[in-house]
Order: structure tokens, then sequence, then C-alpha cells
């Protein structure tokens, strides 16, 4: 017997809620997770602060107000995370 692969698998497995960014006690910033256009673009560009943008989208500007002045560890470390989290390391 064959294995099957199906969409409807595909798409269960990958279903991630947003990345949620605790900025402070009283603040998070939900990050949702990107769709399958997004992560092509990411990979087809070496500029980082390009694929924070697509990685973020309409929370791009809310979260470089907030890290912008960060040391670029943060950013290196955020990257990481959200990367993890939404499983785009393969």
């Amino acid at each position: 017997m064959s294995k099957r692969y199906r969409l409807a698998d595909y798409r269960r497995e990958a279903n991630k809620p947003p990345f949620p960014l605790e900025i402070d006690d009283e603040r998070t910033l939900e990050i949702p997770a990107p769709d399958t256009n997004t992560i092509l673009d990411v990979q087809a560009t070496a500029d980082v602060r390009q694929q924070v943008k697509l990685l973020t989208g309409d929370k791009y500007t809310e979260l470089m107000e907030v890290i912008g002045g960060e040391q670029g560890g943060v950013l290196k470390q955020l990257m990481r995370d959200l990367s993890e989290h939404f499983n785009l390391g393969e």
C-alpha cells in the first residue's frame, strides 16, 4: 500500500497560531503566520529589513518602533524564534 499525500493533511500540520511577542505587561504584538507566497518572497531576498517586513506584515511599523533602537542580537533572536514558531527552517 502506498502512502497517501493529502493537501488537507499539509494544511492541518501547517496551521500555526500567531506569534505572540510580549512587548510589556500590558501589550502583546500578535504576528500572524505567513502564507506560502510570503515565505517564497522571504526566501528570495537577502535584504534582512525586507525579510522582517514580509514576515511581520502590517505589524512591521509597530515592531520597529519597539525594537529599532535595540542591539542587533534582539532582531537575530526574534527572527530565530519566528522561524522556529512557524516551522520555516526547512
